[in-house]
């Protein structure tokens, strides 16, 4: 049955007796969406469910041209818009339909309670509208029901509590929706259950522990909503079991030794929940696995060296745990491996050389731990490797000369390690590269010339206070500053960096100066003295300001008259109180400056010399 012949479904359910009226424009009451031969097809299997009499009356409706038959129109496509049959007197019924597709349409409203009387229905596939509501109750009457598809509407409330009744179904797709509350403890009467897709909600509460039940179930994606409980039982032994996706929950307590069991298993990616405790060794057993995602939880101990018996896994993300211990040398077995994430941990030992045999890794990233000795050699062996992430840990010793070598390598982090010596002359040549951080080490000499890289090759200094943004939003230290501190050490001590680029800094992240110039400089790469003059009346503004301009700096730079326009006491620091001469005088002083420096052309702007001379040499307010 296509969309035809579901549309007629609602002469029975909406329309009164003996009336029939359908138009692809609306709401539920009707969609019409598909190719003329299976519309007319459609058509004329419903003719065919009517008595005699009534098949007499729609005698034209014969052949393959739907919009040649009585009471049917057709839009400029030559596909169906409406059917009026009126006061035909047809007898007949849609009771026993069996498929109601009505999927990729723009309806919108509820999902009638109608739809519980098609008691034969076994597919219901109403994905990708625009349904709003609650599912009705009446669905769990739908018991030869075999596809429920739901996904991608605008539904909200809860998955009816009835929903166990539906024993015969094998799909339950739900996914990207607002539904919300708990998942029903009878759905483990879905004994058939093949696919549950309903990730994208707000689903909460436990998981119910009757999903042990689910002995034929092979896909279950219940990532992104905002399921709590312990882990630990919730789920059984699967054989079955292909895929399953629990990310971004609140799911707590230790990883089951069943997921081991579940022989067919090729995804488990539990990441960003609380789980707690050790990895079981006897999750090695689940030897089909070609994705293992646990990463962003609680979990400890070491990285069991079982893993390594996993000789299908194409991507290991454990990254941000506490997992302690060395890399286990077993790694290096997974020879399928593509992606490797063992960030912010508490790795320790060296690198692993046996990671050299892993030919087809794209991905490492073994960041923010405790890593120490060299970087091994090896690594420049890895042919696929494109993203090297070896930042944040006790690494000493050289850059190897072999990572320059790297064909495909297009990001390197290096950062805030203890390497010395010379960047290798290798990197001459690497033309793939488009990303290199090195900073916070100890090397020394030139910098090579890298023709990949878009722009300069930088080297940043770190400054551990941060922006002036971030220490004027700050009292107590706000007071402690004068107005020539852009980013600041330590000490307070300023240092130059472009206005822009300070802006970037994310809240809590490191702080390093940024390129030599402005952030103006690098959008019009026009080298002139006028370019640090707006950096400059930025800077001044802002310590006016006591916060960063945001949007004000928009409309101050596109005209000089809308400048003026603002009143200075609406822009000076609030936590101050206003000026008095002769200190108001100064101010006012200070404004015009910052006006004139915030010119949208750079040759209407004032040099830095001119600049200096009106804070230094007394002038008369205009």
């Amino acid at each position: 049955m296509v969309f035809m012949m579901t549309a007629l479904l609602f002469l029975v359910i909406i329309n009164p007796p003996h009336v029939a009226s359908l138009s692809k424009t609306g709401s539920f009451a009707f969609a019409l969406a598909a190719e003329e031969n299976n519309e007319a097809n459609a058509i004329l299997k419903w003719k065919d469910s009517l008595d005699n009499q009534s098949q007499t009356l729609l005698s034209s409706w014969t052949g393959t041209s739907p919009c040649e038959w009585v009471g049917i129109t057709c839009d400029v496509s030559n596909s169906v818009s409406s059917i009026i049959l009126q006061n035909f007197g047809l007898r007949g019924s849609l009771i026993d339909l069996k498929e109601l597709a009505l999927f990729q349409n723009k309806l919108s409203g509820i999902i009638p309670s109608g739809v519980g009387n098609l008691t034969k229905l076994t597919l219901l596939s109403l994905y990708k509208n625009r349904l709003s509501g609650s599912i009705p109750s009446s669905i769990s009457n739908l018991v030869d029901l075999n596809i429920l598809s739901l996904c991608q509407n605008k539904l909200c409330g809860p998955i009816p509590s009835t929903i166990g009744k539906l024993a015969e179904l094998i799909y339950l797709i739900l996914y990207s929706n607002s539904i919300s509350g708990p998942i029903p403890s009878n759905i483990g009467n879905l004994r058939q259950l093949k696919y549950f897709i309903a990730q994208n909600n707000y689903l909460s509460g436990p998981i119910p522990s009757g999903l042990n039940n689910w002995t034929n179930i092979f896909r279950v994606r219940l990532d992104d909503n905002q399921l709590t409980g312990d882990i630990r039982h919730a789920f059984g032994v699967y054989p079955s079991l292909d895929y399953i996706d629990l990310s971004n929950n609140k799911l707590y307590g230790p990883l089951s030794t069943n997921w081991g069991k579940c022989h067919n298993l090729t995804s488990l990616k539990i990441s960003n929940n609380n789980l707690s405790g050790s990895i079981p060794p006897k999750l090695a057993e689940a030897i089909h696995l070609h994705v293992l995602r646990l990463s962003s939880n609680r979990l400890t101990g070491k990285i069991p060296k079982e893993l390594g018996k996993l000789t299908l896994l194409i991507e290991l993300s454990l990254s941000n745990n506490k997992f302690s211990g060395n890399i286990p040398i077993e790694i290096g077995s997974l020879l399928a491996l593509e992606s490797l994430e063992l960030a912010v941990n508490n790795l320790s030992g060296s690198i692993a050389k046996q990671l050299q045999g892993l030919l087809r890794l794209r991905n490492l990233n073994l960041s923010r731990n405790l890593l120490k000795e060299s970087i091994p050699s090896e690594l420049g062996h890895l042919q696929s490797l494109q993203n090297l992430d070896l930042s944040g840990n006790l690494l000493n010793g050289t850059i190897p000369m072999t990572l320059g070598q790297a064909p495909r390598l297009e990001t390197l982090n290096l950062s805030r390690n203890n390497l010395s010596g010379v960047i290798p002359s290798s990197f001459n040549d690497m033309m793939s590269l488009t990303s290199i951080d090195i900073s916070y080490n100890q090397l020394e000499g030139s910098l090579p010339h890298i023709p990949s890289l878009p722009f300069s090759f930088l080297v940043y200094e770190f400054l551990e206070r941060g922006s002036l943004d971030k220490i004027l939003s700050n009292e107590t230290l706000a007071i402690a500053l004068d107005c020539k501190n852009i980013l600041l050490d330590l000490e307070y001590e300023a240092h130059v960096s472009d206005f822009g680029t300070a802006k970037l800094l994310k809240a809590d992240s490191s702080n390093w100066t940024s390129f030599a110039g402005t952030l103006e400089l690098a959008y019009t790469m026009e080298v002139n003295e006028k370019c640090d003059v707006y950096s400059f009346g930025i800077l001044t503004l802002e310590i006016l300001m006591g916060k960063h301009p945001g949007d004000l700096i928009s409309s101050l730079s596109s005209s000089l008259s809308t400048a003026r326009n603002f009143a200075l006491k609406d822009l000076l620091d609030p936590r101050l109180c206003h000026p008095v001469n002769p200190i108001a005088e100064e101010v006012i002083l200070m404004a015009n400056t910052w006006f004139a420096c915030l010119n949208e052309s750079p040759h209407s702007r004032p040099t830095m010399d001119q600049v200096a001379k009106d804070f230094v040499i007394p002038r008369s307010i205009p």
